[in-house]
């Protein structure tokens, strides 16, 4: 049996038959990229991994628009931005986890209308539980159901709690510093 490459020869021969290539379209360079967790602190168990929803910003892109591109479900609820259900968007149902260990998707974009005054926090994230619609906040002196972060964050595991992969993160939530907890 042949190994994985033996017998490939890559010199040109002006015959393109041996390559593969996938067009996707670009993505904008984002503002912001928010992580969410769906959890309360009560309830927070061994999955405090604040990948229920992960999703970059560009502000006004298109003009007077917002796009989002999902990058990440996590959760198993119902969960929307900007009344936009992330599941369905993925094309999974709402019980399937997306890019955090189980099933593997392309990002997905879609715009919102407005441009929400370039602020991260102003885009509304809800969670479904027990029948009604929960708005995830980060509000100062509270803990936070959604942070905002630079768009080099690398995003959690699923069930791997931020404060294991992140152990700036627990400092930052005292007192905010340092500033970019995840480097």
């Amino acid at each position: 049996a042949k190994k994985l490459g033996e017998g490939i020869n890559l010199e040109p021969d002006e015959k393109y038959d041996d390559r593969v290539l996938k067009i996707v379209p670009a993505f904008p360079k984002c503002d912001y990229r928010v992580i969410a967790e769906d959890l309360t602190v009560s309830d927070k168990g061994n999955d405090f991994d604040f990948n229920d929803v992960v999703f970059d910003i560009k502000f006004d892109y298109p003009a007077g628009k917002t796009t989002i591109i999902l990058r990440a479900a996590g959760g198993t609820l119902p969960l929307q931005v900007g009344g936009v259900e992330v599941h369905e968007k993925f094309g999974v149902p709402v019980t399937t986890m997306v890019n955090t260990g189980g099933v593997t998707k392309d990002p997905v974009t879609f715009e919102l209308n407005g441009t929400f005054d370039n602020q991260a926090d102003k885009i509304q994230v809800r969670v479904q539980k027990d029948g009604n619609w929960i708005e995830l906040e980060a509000r100062k002196g509270k803990v936070a159901s959604k942070i905002c972060v630079a768009v080099d964050y690398d995003w959690c595991a699923e069930r791997q709690d931020i404060e294991n992969k992140y152990p700036n993160f627990a400092q930052w939530v005292k007192n905010t510093t340092p500033s970019e907890w995840w480097k």
